[in-house]
């Protein structure tokens, strides 16, 4: 009975590692980001480019989840640091310009 158990233990632990290499569920800690959403709405607007800019300049504290969205320029090859250049493009990300 024990040895029953702990093979289909074995099997569940395997499909989950499966699923989570293939990615299809998120690590704790690294849930998916949507570029341009600061504010986690799920949607891009002039307010996440408004804390974007607040980051840029030092009035506001970013998350890690923040800072992977704002980090969107130059557009193609984010740069890894939250500037006003991040908080520009967004600005046109929400007005639907590209």
């Amino acid at each position: 009975m024990k040895k029953a158990i702990l093979i289909v233990l074995a099997i569940a632990l395997v499909a989950l590692a499966a699923v989570y290499v293939r990615g299809l569920i998120a690590p704790a800690g690294r849930a998916h980001v949507v570029k341009g959403d600061l504010d986690g709405d799920g949607k891009v607007t002039q307010k996440d480019a408004q804390i974007c800019l607040s980051i840029a300049i030092g009035k506001a504290n970013a998350t890690p989840r923040q800072r992977a969205a704002a980090d969107v320029a130059p557009v193609g090859h984010p740069d890894g640091r939250v500037t006003a250049a991040d908080a520009a493009v967004i600005r046109r990300m929400a007005a639907g310009v590209r």
